[in-house]
């Protein structure tokens, strides 16, 4: 193989003489051509130093290092201080002495606990158990958990306003549930009123217009069955009742009030006249009063004597019904005119009042042009049975005595009919009698000798 090449190296540059100064002054005013000013003096050498001494180069960009000769004497050692020792043992003495007096001191009292925080804290789950009820319209359960909870704790925040809510709205809730318990018994009526007294601002407003809705489908179930008990004359005792019950909670129903009318024409039906009190009686004096005018006067003495007099109790609750009616009556309806008319007439004794006579005006101008109608189609039945009620508002309506008038002469022209067929055609002769029953009022003789044809007894 061929020899190893050798490489040249360059020669090693010139070392510096070692020097004790970091750095050289910017000025030298001892510089010449001997000692240039970018060269360190030559330091002069010790007895015990040689010339041969090489210097330590420098590398560029570092500051030069002071390195000390040999034979050069070293520093005496720094003395140490005996402050730091001390503060040592000072704070190591206060924290024994801190960790002994805490040694010897008595343990802490244990934490107090307040006896009426297991209270306080049993009264708030019985009141969101009484929240949590509400929220179901379970208000009679609920206002006994709030009951429980403030015996425990009264303070709890929002409490005390349940506890009132409560107080209101369980008497409501008993109102409810009796209307709730009549329509499960189809008792619209009764379920009517028990509703009327639960007010639209009720918090069970829900649960009221639940009932509400019940009631009007149980009504319509009602007329359902009037509709079938129209035809058999011998259940009209029933259809009477059922048709006023219907009228309790919708008194502006035609259906009701067409059943209603068909009943009273069967049954000679008349408008219920309470007879006068005796002398001794105070509510001589009220029924007096009422037909004078004074209606607030009259219902006064009511009330003053209703514990001694049960006719004044009577009067008062009748008096309490047909104020407000008489206040609105340009809006009243047919069915509640009608109502109006036939109150004034039982608290004045048969007589009518100012406000009476009015209400009957009223009701004689709405009716009369349905019983025109009526009379004009040869609807006999309907128009008399509208002209009996514009009189018994305005006594003295012509058009209505002249609507009766001819239903009377119809009425014999049936029955003549009825009469002279009842031999050869029963099934013709009957219809034209029932007709005349259905014309004419209870207690009217040419009714009554329909009726024994129909019953298929000899006339008289």
């Amino acid at each position: 193989p061929p020899p190893p090449r050798r490489v040249r190296r360059p020669p090693p540059k010139p070392t510096e003489p070692a020097t004790t100064e970091p750095s050289m002054p910017a000025v030298n005013p001892d510089v010449t051509d001997q000692n240039p000013a970018h060269e360190p003096p030559p330091v002069e050498a010790d007895a015990d130093s040689t010339n041969e001494q090489p210097a330590l180069a420098r590398r560029p960009g570092r500051a030069p290092v002071a390195r000390r000769l040999p034979g050069a004497r070293t520093p005496p050692p720094k003395k140490r201080s005996v402050v730091v020792p001390l503060l040592l043992l000072v704070v190591l003495g206060l924290g024994g002495a801190f960790a002994y007096q805490k040694y010897l001191a008595p343990p802490p009292p244990a934490p107090k606990v307040d006896p009426h925080a297991a209270e306080v804290e049993a009264a708030k789950v019985a009141f969101q158990e009484g929240k949590n009820l509400v929220r179901k319209s379970q208000w009679k359960a609920a206002a006994a958990k709030f009951d429980e909870a403030y015996a425990l704790a009264p303070e709890v925040e929002g409490l005390a306003q349940y506890v009132e809510a409560g107080k209101t709205e369980v008497p409501l809730a008993d109102h409810l549930d009796t209307a709730a318990a009549a329509l499960d018994k189809g008792e619209v009526a009764k379920a009517s009123r028990e509703l009327a007294a639960v007010p639209e601002t009720t918090q069970q407003l829900t649960r009221r217009n639940e009932l509400q809705s019940r009631l009007n489908k149980v009504a319509d179930e009602r007329l359902k069955k009037a509709k079938a008990l129209a035809n058999d004359r011998s259940k009209m005792r029933e259809l009477k009742s059922l048709a006023e019950d219907v009228l309790a909670a919708r008194p502006n129903d035609r259906d009701a009030l067409n059943f209603l009318d068909i009943a009273n024409r069967a049954l000679g039906w008349r408008p219920p006249v309470e007879k006068p009190p005796d002398p001794g009686d105070p509510a001589a004096e009220v029924v007096s009063l009422w037909a004078g005018g004074d209606s607030t006067g009259a219902y006064a003495k009511a009330e003053l004597c209703e514990a001694a007099s049960p006719r004044c109790a009577k009067l008062k609750e009748q008096i309490a019904r047909v104020q407000p009616m008489l206040k609105k009556l340009e809006s009243l309806e047919e069915g509640e005119l009608l109502d109006t008319v036939r109150l004034d007439k039982a608290i004045g004794g048969g007589q009518q009042s100012a406000g009476g006579k009015q209400a009957g005006v009223r009701l004689a101008a709405v009716l009369t042009p349905k019983a025109s109608s009526a009379s004009a189609r040869k609807q006999w039945g309907a128009a008399m049975a509208l002209s009996r009620k514009i009189l018994e508002g305005d006594p003295g309506n012509a058009a209505a005595k002249n609507i009766i008038s001819d239903g009377k002469l119809a009425a014999e022209e049936l029955y003549k009919r009825c009469y002279v067929q009842r031999q050869s055609d029963p099934g013709e002769a009957i219809p034209l009698c029932k007709e005349v029953v259905e014309m004419l009022p209870d207690g009217d003789e040419l009714r009554g000798k329909a009726e024994r044809l129909i019953a298929n007894k000899p006339a008289e």
